[in-house]
């Protein structure tokens, strides 16, 4: 009986039920765990085998600020394209092959036995009786390399221990470059650029950008003072523009599917690379996008059972259509067989199933060493899969549908599959980051049933004219599960994201500690990424889908932003504030008026520098003699006072209504060249300062005074104000 194995089921040709027998689906084992390093050890992850990078690569990122190798394709599973590979557009050349960050991983054999392989040992775990010898057969700890670059041949991995890293800063720059007309300068410059620089040259068709062609480069020293285009001059390369792209754009939805071939990759030395990508570019009019890349750490790292060279080049060609395909196969195979034959070799996730010799193509002069290793680990052949190790008998491609009883069993017709695959598609584009989504249209409610974790909302209409400005992250700890968390709308300021003003804040992991949910909307105004008075309305009925939803104790609401996150905070108070127990508005100073203010009061902290350039400190001065004078806080209590900052409470002795105001003249430092002309307009005591990770799309580091610590931080007494201000009865 043959075993296979499906991980995050991306593979083309239902590879993971090619044969009879049993089909493992590995799906529902999807969890992850962070093992913070000590002392001059990494920070690592566990990361189960059947989980998709969707699944947990988000949360990673924002929760502890790490990132491990991935795929571009956020539902690509963990097994595949680990121990397939592993490139990635911006991760390669700053970390490595995702093969060569695995530090660990559990294996269980044809047999059953279950090991744990990593450099230095295989330890048996649990013995199987079918494997009596398995000591023997294990020994020279050859699966350590031999399973790395070869999927699954060797058995079924149901765990990895990956290392983590911080998200690389500076990640890539583009310019816009015509490739043919800069052929051979730019190909010296991919195949080896200078030594603090990676570079490659992107048709960007693949990722929805038609007829756009560009350079992009990495800067891997920042000791290089040079910039990109500099060096490209240097270098002889002839650029026309900037192209500003962030890295989300290149998180591709659709990947590799269904029969379909969106791309077949090369990996070749540094001194064929030439020669080939010369080769390729007569095949350019049948393109629709390219990716030539090298330099960094695209040389492997460790011994796999890929045979890549220490200095290697990556090439990728996608064909526009199934006739372009046809020739792109044709042309690979019959280079492979002749003038590329040993010196270049198919990259196995980016494969086909009509590559010849595929053995060979794959893993070249170790391919026979796998083969007998295969044997006598798995001298049945239990587990086999299109074009696996030693599977020369399970070649057969699709025609319209899988001759395995498995496909026919699974209904996995390529027909079906791409109809699957179409629907994951299209969800998959109308959510951004590919988090945890929901959708809706109409007047359908956006949030439904209790998700914990992090959980993202895209395109949800509320009751407003413009959905399609506003997307929701919602941070949910295990506990609020059962109902009766508190709530907090945390609100990102202009040009800024949720996941910036979290790196502020750190209300979502505070949230965890103290049992807040905490919402973040994701505001997107036609002139700029920031909240708009007619985004109110959506927020105001998300927040109150998220009440009903998680069950929120609502004595424990409260909303607090930054800079124009603030300026909705004061707009949420004037309209709704007895859904609030307290507010804390920071950088923002919508001048109250006395007619404003609403019957309920409501407890607030507010924080306001002296020095802010974009918001008067006059303004928030006013406010707060407006708000004391007509609420009646009589009580007045100077809490803390520097010569930088003074901390003053105001309290009503008839309501027991609290104002705080925070005022500072601290300044935000400034880290080397970044610009931040904003002087005050910061977070005092914040994490965000100078040397510290950067988060997706972050411009600026926002915390002030600096490196310089502070006897408090705006998230922390924000978090402090909410546990200390519940709701007035």
């Amino acid at each position: 009986m043959t075993v296979n194995v499906r991980c995050g089921g991306h593979s083309m040709w239902c590879q993971w039920a090619a044969a009879d027998g049993v089909l493992i689906d590995m799906r529902n084992m999807h969890d992850y765990a962070v093992y913070p390093g000590g002392v001059g050890e990494p920070t690592t992850v566990m990361v189960q085998g059947g989980a998709t990078f969707d699944e947990f690569v988000p949360k990673l990122e924002r929760l502890y600020s790490i990132i491990v190798s991935h795929g571009l394709s956020p539902g690509v599973g963990m097994g595949g394209i680990t121990t397939g590979g592993g490139w990635h557009l911006f991760l390669t050349p700053h970390y490595g092959w995702a093969v060569d960050n695995i530090v660990s991983f559990n294996l269980v054999t044809p047999g059953g036995s279950l090991l744990r392989v990593n450099n230095t040992a295989t330890t048996i775990l649990t013995k199987s009786p079918y494997e009596p010898n398995l000591e023997t057969i294990i020994a020279g700890n050859w699966l350590n390399w031999m399973a790395r670059g070869s999927w699954s041949a060797f058995g079924i991995i149901t765990e990895f221990v990956v290392k983590a890293h911080p998200y690389p800063e500076p990640w890539m720059e583009f310019r816009v470059i015509d490739p043919w007309a800069n052929l051979t300068n730019l190909w010296r410059v991919v195949a080896s650029p200078p030594p603090s620089w990676s570079c490659g040259s992107f048709g960007l068709g693949l990722f929805g950008f038609d007829d756009i062609h560009a350079v992009g480069c990495t800067k891997l020293d920042t000791s290089d003072r040079r910039t990109m285009r500099q060096m490209l001059v240097e270098s002889g390369v002839n650029t026309t523009a900037e192209l500003p792209l962030s890295p989300k754009l290149f998180e591709l939805c659709e990947g590799r599917h269904g029969g379909k071939l969106l791309g077949l990759g090369f990996v070749m030395g540094v001194d064929i690379a030439p020669q080939v990508i010369n080769e390729i570019e007569t095949f350019k009019e049948c393109m629709t996008g390219h990716a030539f890349q090298g330099g960094g750490r695209f040389g492997l790292q460790s011994q796999t059972a890929l045979p890549w060279p220490e200095k290697a080049v990556f090439a990728m060609v996608a064909p526009a259509g199934p006739e372009c395909t046809k020739k792109l196969l044709q042309f690979a195979n019959s280079k492979l067989q002749s003038e590329w034959n040993g010196k270049v070799h198919v990259y196995p996730n980016w494969g086909d199933c009509e590559i010849e010799n595929f053995g060979e193509a794959y893993w070249g002069d170790n391919y026979p060493a796998l083969v007998d290793k295969k044997n006598l680990l798995d001298p049945s052949h239990r587990m086999g899969g299109i074009q696996t190790v030693g599977s020369e008998a399970f070649t057969t491609c699709w025609a319209h549908a899988s001759p395995s009883p498995n496909c026919v069993t699974a209904q996995a017709s390529q027909e079906k599959f791409n109809q699957i695959w179409d629907e994951r598609v299209k969800v998959c584009k109308e959510n951004d980051h590919n988090r945890t989504a929901a959708s809706t249209n109409g007047t359908t409610p956006c949030i439904t049933q209790r998700v914990a974790g992090l959980s993202f909302y895209n395109n949800c209409p509320g009751t407003t004219h413009r959905p399609e400005h506003t997307s929701y992250i919602l941070s949910v700890p295990p506990q609020c599960m059962d109902g009766g968390c508190g709530l907090i709308l945390d609100v990102h300021g202009g040009s800024m994201n949720p996941d910036w003003e979290n790196k502020n804040t750190l209300l979502r992991e505070q949230g965890v500690t103290h049992g807040y949910i905490v919402l973040n909307p994701w505001n997107f105004s036609p002139d700029a990424q920031r909240p708009d008075e007619k985004d109110d309305i959506d927020t105001y009925n998300i927040m109150h889908e998220v009440i009903g939803v998680y069950a929120v104790d609502k004595d424990r609401v409260h909303m607090t932003g930054f800079s124009y996150g603030g300026d909705q905070t004061w707009r949420f108070l004037f309209k709704w504030a007895d859904e609030f127990a307290s507010v804390v508005p920071v950088g923002a100073c919508d001048l109250v008026h006395a007619s404003q203010l609403p019957e309920t009061q409501v407890s607030m902290l507010h924080f306001a520098g002296k020095y802010d350039m974009l918001v008067p400190f006059r303004d928030c001065e006013k406010n707060v003699e407006i708000m004391t004078q007509g609420w009646n806080m009589t009580n007045v209590t100077v809490v803390q006072e520097d010569g930088e900052h003074k901390w003053t409470r105001y309290v009503s002795p008839l309501t027991g209504t609290t104002l705080e105001f925070v005022q500072h003249e601290y300044e935000v430092g400034i880290c080397g060249a970044e610009p931040y002309p904003f002087i005050g307009h910061c977070f005092p005591g914040s994490p965000d300062h100078c040397g510290t990770n950067v988060v997706r799309d972050q411009l600026a580091h926002l915390s002030c005074p600096g490196h310089r610590n502070l006897s408090f931080s705006v998230g922390q007494a924000a978090m402090n104000f909410f546990l200390s201000h519940p709701r007035r009865h």
